[in-house]
């Protein structure tokens, strides 16, 4: 049962609610109740692990009831429980303090607060085994001779049939240490003993090296919160033989939240509990030294074989001052964030693997670059697990695009396991995908091929003929110009109107877009600033006052920028910075400044236009920027970078000329939008002409696609599918 299920939440808040009048609104009472709930269904009495007044005790046990009329008690059964419970018990104050941040850009008081994300148990699964399975594992060892754990196909380490001293799996269940006494220490399965650095020994040949788990490996997460990771690495670890109070023993947790490190420690002791049928009075010991309050980032830890973490995320103008300036001293270049800190704190923490669950942005984003650069120059990427946006069940939208991934200190040159999984749109989906059909989405290839790439993004869907085109040859920089700085009015509610808002007289002249409303001398200029999926052209429903009063203001005020003249009013090509993954451009004719959401490329060859407003509207160029940048946005730099290879003159006319009509369709679409400029020329446009270029549309855009595709050495990209409907041709059709 996986509990990152949203519908465990409504049963906290109810329960939340009930207990309002007790102290911290009945989560100290909850957890109690809820740890004897569990503890019961083990057969087990924790009587001394609760403190809460026995009448409120009874009132939360009540309160528990609900979930088994509901037919979920399993879920008292799942040890992932207590976590979740911490989770969704925080909701409030977790959107409570979203809401002020991003309403009234208050700096979060508290990351404990903010980033309580409880990683879903299949994907801490994951990363516990993968990790585990790194530091047993070696180069030249075949898989199927290899020890350090279960594969697929086994029900236990080892066999009935394998000797035991020959037995992979690393400590057997009766051994205190691996191997035993009788086993010569090069034969004893059980990995690196305590004084090896690697598997085995220099004087054990490679092939014959057992690469359990060490005798004295040791688990580290630094930012426990609920302990999801450490009770993944206690169930791994125990598959592999290793007994539950000595698996325990081995697993270390910090965190500041205090009800955190709590519901870690008793999520833990209850575990060792359901493998033993017994609580364990050592382990329960181990787990409360080891499970303890402290600042994963700055705080003395120690040394462990492995770390592995969901660190909490935060960038750094949400911090507070003191967190982000000791951040910037400490971590720099990894600064930019909370979590790329944890990342980096993780390498200094382990001597040999490291997994972690976090924001996609340190492997794409070019901010992140230097410390991207670091993780791939200090550790070998053994396997890149892409979630994308919906991987958690608890959060909506697309604030968290997650990636797992766990990088090996002593890599063996194997190439990076790579699972994408983006495409599916809900947590249970990707789950099922990675479950059920995990070979699917698999693909194995060395980071080093992404070496090339601008930033070295990590771009792994990125086809290895697209990828090629990084290699030297010319870029758009190399074809046009693409400025960095747009205009700004720091104050758009005063500045930048609706074209319906302004007397047709005070607008500026742009025949193709108004035909001959405006004057030479109007006040307000059409405005490229973004807007909806509009390619080839539209969005041209925003002006922007252009006053010599205006644009002192513009040039003045400290939050304003104003557009350098050289660029003003020139023909060109537009784009819209949010794009949504679906970069779309479109003509700007002349008489228009633009904007910081729809940035402008001016080729530096008139002929070109055309040329490359088919190329940017293509498969293979969307692509490429996806790969460069897989964020929302689609910054100046990446269309800077983007390659774009030599044409010929036949397929420059072949291409300019089917740009050419969709731009001039899609001109006379719009005199049929009631809120683009344009309907002030419908008395001019042909509602019959308009329906047939709507249906020729298609064509002539898979035309263009074809021929870019050919033009890349990527035909097999053509859209075989539809592409998102102009939003033009969507309304005109309604």
């Amino acid at each position: 049962m996986e509990l990152g299920d949203i519908a465990f939440a409504p049963y906290v808040r109810r329960w939340r609610t009930a207990l309002a009048d007790l102290p911290a609104e009945g989560y100290g009472v909850l957890v109690d109740a809820i740890t004897c709930r569990q503890a019961e269904r083990l057969g087990v009495v924790v009587d001394d692990w609760t403190s809460s007044d026995a009448a409120a005790l009874e009132r939360a046990r009540a309160l528990l009831d609900e979930v088994d009329c509901d037919g979920r008690e399993a879920l008292w059964d799942e040890p992932h429980t207590l976590g979740w419970f911490h989770q969704h018990f925080g909701e409030v104050e977790r959107d409570a303090s979203n809401r002020a941040h991003t309403r009234d850009e208050e700096k979060h008081a508290s990351g404990t607060v903010t980033t309580q994300l409880y990683t879903p148990r299949w994907v801490a699964d994951f990363l516990a085994k993968t990790c585990l399975d790194t530091v047993s594992d070696t180069a030249s060892t075949p898989r199927e001779h290899r020890c350090g754990g279960i594969l697929p196909s086994d029900s236990v380490s080892g066999t009935a049939s394998t000797p035991r001293e020959h037995r992979c799996g690393g400590i057997l269940p009766s051994d205190s240490v691996s191997g035993t006494a009788s086993t010569p220490r090069e034969h004893r399965c059980g990995g690196i003993l305590p004084s090896d650095s690697v598997s085995g020994t220099a004087s054990t040949p490679r092939e014959l090296r057992c690469g359990g788990i060490l005798p004295s490996l040791t688990v580290c997460d630094p930012a426990v919160g609920g302990g999801q990771m450490l009770l993944a690495a206690l169930d791994d670890l125990i598959s592999r033989g290793v007994e539950p109070a000595d698996a325990a023993a081995r697993l270390y947790g910090v965190d500041l939240d205090t009800r955190a490190v709590d519901v870690a420690r008793r999520a833990l002791a209850l575990a060792v509990a359901r493998h033993l049928g017994r609580r364990d009075e050592a382990a329960e010991a181990a787990i409360q030294a080891n499970v303890r309050v402290a600042d994963g980032l700055f705080d003395e830890l120690g040394e462990f074989d492995v770390v592995i973490t969901n660190p909490p995320y935060m960038g750094s103008r949400s911090m507070p001052a003191a967190l982000k300036e000791r951040i910037r001293a400490t971590y720099r270049p990894f600064h930019a964030d909370l979590y790329t800190a944890f990342i980096r704190r993780c390498h200094e923490l382990s001597t040999h693997t490291v997994g972690v669950l976090a924001q996609q942005t340190v492997w794409f984003l070019s901010r992140f670059r230097k410390a991207r650069s670091w993780l791939l120059d200090h550790g070998e990427l053994v396997a890149f697990m892409h979630l994308g946006a919906h991987a958690f069940a608890n959060l909506n939208g697309e604030k968290a695009n997650v990636v797992a991934f766990v990088q090996s200190r002593a890599g063996a040159g194997e190439p990076t396991e790579f699972i994408d999984l983006r495409a599916y749109s809900d947590a249970a989906a990707k789950r099922d995908a990675f479950v059920e059909r995990r070979d699917e989405h698999t693909r194995r290839e060395p980071a080093t091929a992404f070496d090339a790439l601008p930033g070295r993004v990590l771009a792994h869907w990125l086809p290895q003929r697209l990828r090629a085109h990084f290699d030297g040859g010319r870029t758009l920089a190399d074809l046009a110009d693409i400025p960095g700085s747009q205009n700004k009015t720091g104050k758009n509610r005063r500045y930048v109107k609706n074209w319906r808002e302004v007397d047709p007289g005070e607008l500026r002249s742009a025949p193709e877009i108004v035909g001959e409303a405006g004057a030479d001398d109007g006040r307000w200029v059409f405005y490229s600033k973004g807007g909806r999926y509009a390619p080839w052209w539209g969005n041209w429903h925003n002006v922007v006052d252009w006053s010599d009063e205006a644009r002192a203001f513009y040039a003045d005020n400290r939050t304003s920028n104003l557009l350098a003249q050289k660029w003003w009013f020139r023909e060109g090509i537009c784009y819209t910075d949010f794009g949504g993954r679906t970069f779309n451009a479109r003509l700007m004719p002349r008489g228009c400044v633009f904007d910081m959401a729809g940035p402008a490329i001016f080729p530096h060859d008139p002929d070109d236009l055309y040329v490359l407003l088919a190329v940017l509207n293509s498969t293979p160029v969307r692509a490429l920027l996806n790969a460069m940048n897989p964020s929302l946005h689609y910054q100046v730099r990446d269309l800077r970078n983007l390659p774009v290879p030599e044409w010929s003159a036949d397929l420059a006319a072949e291409l300019a000329g089917r740009a050419r009509r969709l731009v001039d369709g899609m001109k006379e679409v719009a005199c049929f939008v009631d809120d683009s400029p344009r309907s002030l020329c419908r008395d001019t446009a042909d509602a019959e002409q308009v329906r047939a270029f709507g249906a020729e549309c298609a064509t002539l855009e898979r035309e263009v696609d074809e021929m870019v595709c050919e033009l890349y050495g990527c035909s097999e990209l053509v859209e075989s599918g539809e592409r998102p409907v102009h939003d033009y041709l969507g309304r005109f059709e309604k």
